[in-house]
């Protein structure tokens, strides 16, 4: 490309009317920017093409062709043509085409077009000034009013102010703006007209009324056509003061506290919900502190707290979220969710936040009580892992202790030290026992009952537990409240129930039990954090002393926690209370002030049927016997204490010190052997898998597991499921002779 020919396309470019070059064949050469941009085609849909094909055949115009193909060979050019065409997606357009044939390098027609589409439109009146304004004031949404500004009369109103004020434009005209109610009086409106005039304001009034049609109106006022008149834009605005009047009562109906605080952090509105949070009307909220109002401080509680919603949003316009500890009118802490959210004004300043506020504190507490539950969980694990090697040593002092026993009939001196040693071995046991009620891992033995009956039948031994200065009530419902459960444990539950409430009134009160039948539903469970849908029996026992503090209230239940003085107990209490509880798959919870009693809610699931009548148990005494017994045991100490029992009470014992030993040796005696003693949980191979595998052999063996695991880990090995011979550790030497027996003699 020469310098001449690119000096030509620059000034071909910088022409404003879109151009066009084209060859002897009437194909596109080249166009120019402006016929690009006006009718919105690109180079590679134009150049090369025929003019006629351009934008599919949108320019096969015919008084074109014959412009091109007829004068141009007879003139060289052609001069103001004008030509109308509709362009599909552009319209209507009327062009004035001029032409010249020129020679450069070779012949080229340069072709340029100008869109006089809308000269022509105003040349030949379609729209002029008078018309445009005439109907734009007749079809315009908003009332329309011109005014004469000497005189304030209407003097021109369409139909739309007519319909909002209720009367026909013909009744308008010649009336003042305070006759139709948007003005008081003239001089108002000669007021306004001054204001207009000498300050050049707009929106001087903005005035809302309510019509006779209970229509609610906003009227603006300005001066047109060079101050002559005035005109007044009216608008319905019915449906935003509806629209709004919606919104309040939103706001005024959710749970959740609502408040505008501005700059100054004073509150400029809030919430029916807010204003039960404080306990204050309106009127002694509005304009206070929202610190003095929320936190009842007198200082600015952001200066202090980084994490304030509110500070942070007016810092940087964004929506902020945060906790707090607000207080009610007694002073108490009520736990708060904070949620702000800028408003700014037309030019995007911050001027006000909205601080949305949610009372968290029953969420708080049920996160504490979750927090209470887990940590209780984890101490029970703790609690049932340290009893299988606990039980192990147990056994094997117990039954030492029973064979020094039967040796040591004679000497009463060293019986009696032998006797203590077993004593304490069984408190040690018991203590054992303790801990895994705790733990809820346990084995129990649950029964119907009736809790009515079994409260009835033990209240006497109560009234002589807790003295003749403590007044002791019952209330019992009327309904059988029949339950699955362990009657010496619940039995337990309330003993201990009682002798606390003994022990917090040591100057007398009141003590009081009370049954009653409830349904657990969907709204219980969503307030109180816990329970199963279904009926319960509701166990409440309540007294009148001296209560305790919401810090003691919360380690209640924890094993070993206790408020007395040291010897006084062991804080295994409650904690076996509460294992007890939720091994029955039952619930409890507590309620307690200082100096205002306490109350226990022990919630056991109702079963729909009979409770069963107590049969008192026969009690068999130990006997030995002749028959072989392999017993399988991996603690050596228990194995060899055990075999002597057995055998001091004429038993011929096989040892084996895992599962797999186990069955070896039964494989060589299977013909001899009576009874299996396995341990559960053995190295190799399990008591349970040893005793299955034999069972494939002597279908008709019989089998007494022991172990001193807890009751949830022995229960997956399926002894429980299938009603296996089962007894736990520690065993003395009698309870074990006599389920031999019990066994053998089947």
């Amino acid at each position: 490309m020469s310098v001449l020919d690119s000096i030509y396309e620059d000034i071909i470019d910088t022409i404003r009317e879109p151009l066009l070059a084209l060859d002897s064949d009437l194909k596109v050469l080249s166009a120019n920017r402006s016929f690009y941009n006006s009718f919105k085609v690109t180079p590679e849909e134009t150049v090369g093409k025929l003019i006629y094909d351009l934008g599919n055949r949108q320019w096969d115009i015919p008084k074109l062709r014959m412009l091109l193909e007829d004068i141009i060979p007879k003139a060289n050019k052609f001069d103001d043509y004008e030509v109308e065409h509709v362009f599909p997606g552009l319209g209507h357009k009327i062009m004035l085409l001029n032409a010249r044939r020129i020679i450069h390098g070779a012949q080229m027609i340069l072709l340029a077009i100008e869109d006089i589409t809308e000269r022509r439109r105003l040349e030949s009146g379609l729209i002029d000034s008078e018309e445009r304004f005439r109907r734009l004031f007749e079809t315009a949404k908003d009332g329309l009013l011109l005014i004469d500004k000497e005189t304030g009369n209407i003097v021109n109103a369409n139909k739309a102010i007519a319909n909002i004020l209720g009367h026909s434009s013909q009744e308008l005209i010649g009336r003042k703006l305070s006759d139709v109610g948007l003005l008081k009086d003239i001089k108002d409106f000669k007021k306004t007209i001054f204001e207009l005039e000498l300050f050049g304001l707009i929106d001087i009034v903005d005035t809302q009324v309510e019509t006779k049609q209970g229509l609610h109106i906003n009227a603006d006022i300005y001066l047109v056509d060079r101050a002559r008149f005035v005109q007044c834009n009216v608008r319905d605005i019915t449906e935003r003061k509806q629209s709004e009047e919606f919104i309040k009562n939103i706001f005024e109906t959710v749970d959740e506290g609502f408040i505008v605080i501005d700059r100054e952090y004073r509150i400029i509105s809030a919430n029916k919900a807010y204003l039960n949070m404080v306990s204050m009307p309106l009127e002694a909220v509005t304009g206070q502190h929202c610190y003095e109002v929320s936190h009842r401080i007198p200082t600015p509680c952001y200066e202090a707290n980084e994490d304030c919603a509110v500070r942070r949003t007016f810092a940087d316009g964004l929506p902020h979220k945060a906790n707090h500890v607000h207080h009610d009118k007694e002073g108490n802490a009520v736990y708060v969710e904070t949620k702000t959210y800028p408003v700014k004004d037309r030019s995007g300043d911050i001027i006000s936040v909205i601080e949305i506020i949610i009372n968290i504190t029953e969420n708080k507490r049920l996160e504490n009580q979750l927090h209470q539950a887990q940590k209780m969980e984890t101490v029970g694990q703790l609690a049932g892992g340290i009893t299988h090697d606990f039980n192990n040593i147990l056994t094997a002092i117990m039954v030492n202790c029973n064979l020094l026993q039967m040796e040591l009939k004679e000497d009463k001196e060293l019986k009696m030290y032998v006797d203590e040693i077993l004593a304490a071995a069984d408190k040690a046991a018991d203590l054992t026992k303790s801990l895994l009620l705790f733990s809820r891992k346990q084995e129990i033995s649950p029964k119907l009952i009736n809790l009515n009956e079994l409260i009835e039948r033990i209240q006497k031994i109560w009234l002589r537990l807790i003295g003749e200065d403590i007044d002791f009530k019952t209330i019992l419902t009327g309904s059988d409240l029949i339950v699955m459960a362990d009657s010496g444990q619940i039995e337990q539950v309330l003993m201990n129930f009682i002798t606390n409430a003994r022990d917090s009134m040591p100057d007398g009160g009141l003590l009081s039990i009370s049954t009653e039948l409830i349904e657990v539903d969907d709204e219980f469970i969503r307030a109180h954090g816990y329970g199963e849908s279904g009926m319960y029996a509701l166990v409440t026992v309540s007294d009148t002393g001296i209560g305790m503090d919401e810090k003691t209230r919360e380690k209640i239940f924890e094993p070993f926690f206790t408020t007395k003085e040291a010897g006084k107990g062991t804080g295994l209490g409650l904690s076996i209370v509460y294992g007890i509880i939720r091994q029955h798959n039952g619930y409890i919870n507590v309620y307690s002030e200082p100096d205002k009693g306490t109350t226990f809610r022990i919630y056991l699931p109702i079963v729909n049927a009979a409770a069963e009548v107590n049969k008192p148990v026969e009690l068999v005494e130990p006997a030995g016997g002749t028959e072989t017994v392999l017993l399988a045991e991996d603690n050596a100490d228990v194995r060899k204490i055990t075999r002597s029992v057995l055998e001091a009470f004429g038993y011929t014992v096989l040892e084996a010190v895992d599962g797999e030993d186990a069955v070896n040796s039964f494989m060589k005696n299977k013909d001899s052997i009576q009874l299996l003693i396995f341990d559960v949980i053995m190295p190799v191979k399990s008591g349970k898998d040893a005793y299955e595998e034999i069972l494939s052999v002597r279908p008709d063996i019989n089998i007494l597991f022991l172990s001193g695991y807890t009751i949830d880990i022995v229960g997956k090995q399926g002894i429980f499921a299938e009603g296996l011979n089962f007894i736990s550790k520690p065993v003395s030497s009698n309870n074990l002779l006599s389920k031999i027996r019990e066994i053998l003699d089947k």
